[in-house]
């Protein structure tokens, strides 16, 4: 379904970052978006972050913390920039793109977190969900996917990482309502472009 990764500037799709989707899935589920409100995808062939999500002097201070206790603990970790994600859709005339944090992996165990300096948001989850769902469809970060014994790929685990504590994601999240959640909004957004 979403399949082969092209140019991020390929100009005929419409390019959609993670933490946005992620934010109207969390709209979607609150009653908060209908049909109309996916019209601002209309005149916008590539939205990124909303501004006010710069990162921080602390973000980064808790990327490389976390990243160092994972390598202690004998995960190979990538870090923001070397994890940047670009799905193109095939039901969906979309790019998805984004970039977690953290992407680690040891012994066939994958783990995809996100460090969270501010307030706890409703959306985290489902961003840290999305990477975990694009993830093997990523041509390049599919070998951080383990395969279980048919051959079929695993979702990872999902981490979002706050000041006060830590939310394990696990991969049975990754269900049938979480992948109809995302085409309800993908719907949305094509039906109003």
């Amino acid at each position: 379904m979403y399949g082969k990764q092209l140019s991020l500037f390929n100009s005929d799709r419409l390019h959609i970052n993670v933490t946005t989707l992620s934010q109207q899935m969390v709209n979607l589920i609150q009653g908060k978006t209908n049909s109309r409100d996916f019209s601002w995808y209309r005149n916008q062939n590539y939205f990124t972050k909303p501004a006010g999500n710069n990162y921080t002097s602390k973000h980064n201070e808790k990327v490389l913390e976390r990243s160092s206790k994972l390598r202690s603990a004998g995960y190979i970790v990538k870090r923001e920039i070397e994890n940047k994600i670009k799905v193109n859709g095939e039901k969906y005339h979309v790019c998805i793109h984004g970039r977690p944090d953290i992407i680690a992996k040891k012994n066939g165990l994958t783990i995809i977190a996100e460090i969270k300096t501010g307030k706890p948001q409703p959306y985290h989850q489902y961003q840290v969900m999305l990477y975990m769902f694009l993830l093997r469809y990523d041509s390049d970060k599919k070998i951080y996917c383990q395969k279980n014994n048919r051959g079929n790929y695993i979702y990872p685990e999902g981490r979002i990482i706050y000041d006060d504590r830590e939310i394990i994601i696990s991969p049975k999240e990754i269900n049938q309502d979480f992948i109809n959640l995302l085409h309800r909004v993908l719907d949305g957004i094509i039906k109003s472009s």
